[in-house]
């Protein structure tokens, strides 16, 4: 039910489509049961209850009421009478459920929305996630008082809104960038709590990429140490192993949803110009901040860094996860209140 009073029960077909070889078919109702009944005409079955009832004198079938939100109608399984019920239910007002699919494994569910947020509660890995998801039914509901589902989800400032959330569903690609021997490997294994890179000081110790799923105050992320970026070798296999690995860096720096830059005290991080990507898509910081000798970093006037870490200590780590998760999910659009079409 919307808050006005309408009746937005869907109904759809739960059992395989009719070959003539069924005895039962399932159709399965959402929404407000008691009313739904009352509607289509069918004598009263207390909740929890079942009982063989008319269904529209088109057959006879088994109605079971499981709670004051959910029915299920069963009639014989024909092909015929399967059709003649669905298009009665239409006609009487019901509506054919979008994603019948979400529905059938959240039958607890009142309606699509609500499903489709059990759907996505159960797949997230971003806790943050979690309390926007469970306010999207009444979001949903309120909005939907003067348009219909299709309407509202097409909305343009819905749709901007939506994009912009899509990294809570989804786990990014967060791309560590910088010249060699930059601790990239070293701030990835802080991050992750764990030393999922090889740490070595020796030029091209990362040549492959290694990738491990991170939470970033609250937002889970694919955070992917690529080679580090500094023009071959001098000569020799040496060169032709380092040309390979950068040109797979830059490959995957241009894919990620963000690149984190990284510098230390000495070198400034690349820029975004220098990495090929917009400065949007991209966060500077200069790791080792516990080898700098002065207050100021040497090349800070030229370009300040986002963030200054020492994963030695400890030391910025939780402000370059708040900058990385800000970048990605934006705190305005965390504090919207438009609906969010997150299915």
């Amino acid at each position: 039910m919307t808050p006005g009073g309408e009746n937005i029960s869907r109904f759809w077909l739960a059992s395989p489509p009719p070959s003539g070889r069924e005895a039962i078919a399932v159709i399965e109702i959402s929404g407000d049961a008691r009313r739904t009944l009352e509607m289509l005409g069918i004598k009263a079955v207390a909740s929890g209850a079942y009982g063989l009832r008319s269904l529209g004198g088109i057959d006879d079938g088994l109605v079971a009421v499981w709670d004051e939100g959910r029915a299920t109608l069963m009639p014989h399984g024909g092909p015929a009478v399967v059709a003649t019920i669905l298009e009665w239910l239409v006609d009487r007002g019901l509506k054919p459920a979008s994603d019948a699919a979400a529905l059938t494994r959240f039958p607890e569910a009142r309606d699509e929305i609500e499903a489709e947020m059990l759907a996505a509660l159960a797949h997230t890995r971003s806790p943050m996630a979690v309390p926007l998801l469970l306010e999207q039914p009444r979001r949903w509901r309120e909005h939907l008082l003067d348009q219909s589902l299709s309407d509202m989800a097409a909305d343009a400032d819905v749709k901007r809104h939506s994009e912009g959330l899509g990294a809570l569903l989804h786990e990014p690609l967060v791309a560590l960038a910088g010249r060699p021997n930059m601790g990239k490997s070293t701030m990835l294994n802080a991050l992750a709590k764990d030393a999922v890179s090889i740490v070595a000081d020796e030029r091209g110790t990362t040549r492959d990429y290694v990738g491990v799923g991170v939470l970033l105050a609250g937002l889970a992320v694919r955070v992917i140490d690529t080679p580090g970026l500094d023009g071959p070798a001098s000569c020799g296999d040496e060169a032709t192993i380092d040309l390979a690995a950068a040109r797979a860096a830059m490959s995957l720096l241009a894919s990620a949803a963000l690149i984190v830059s990284c510098g230390d005290p000495t070198t400034p991080p690349l820029s975004a110009a220098e990495l090929g990507v917009t400065a949007e898509r991209v966060v500077t910081v200069c790791l080792r901040s516990d080898l700098l000798t002065t207050p100021m970093i040497p090349w800070a006037n030229e370009s300040s860094p986002d963030c200054v870490v020492s994963c030695h200590s400890g030391q910025g780590l939780e402000h370059l996860s708040n900058a990385v998760r800000d970048r990605l999910v934006a705190p305005s659009r965390l504090a919207n209140t438009l609906p969010w079409k997150f299915w």
